[in-house]
């Protein structure tokens, strides 16, 4: 009967993220570790991270529309209606996610 390992165990702590590419041996390796790595790895990573920032567009384009539709708001103070004023554009709002 075969041993059981645990795949935990092998798992480096380092997360990978900054990652080179040689051209001349064909090698993807962590620059902060020097491990080689595995191109499916480095795959999945970049489709999550390019995942994940459409995400953040997407919650962005969202956010830009709820705040144009929004014309005025209600001072918690006095309980008057003010005009909203919107100066950033959405390239601004997409530069700081």
């Amino acid at each position: 009967m075969s041993e059981v390992l645990e795949i935990s165990s092998f798992r480096s702590k380092c997360p990978h993220k900054h990652i080179e590419y040689c051209e001349s041996t064909n090698e993807i390796k962590c620059r902060d570790c020097s491990k080689e790595l595995n191109p499916i790895f480095v795959i999945k990573k970049l489709i999550k991270e390019r995942y994940n920032s459409n995400k953040k567009i997407a919650e962005a384009n969202v956010l830009w529309k709820n705040l144009k539709r929004r014309k005025k708001v209600k001072c918690k103070h006095c309980g008057k209606f003010t005009d909203v004023k919107v100066n950033a554009s959405l390239n601004e709002i997409r530069e700081e996610l």
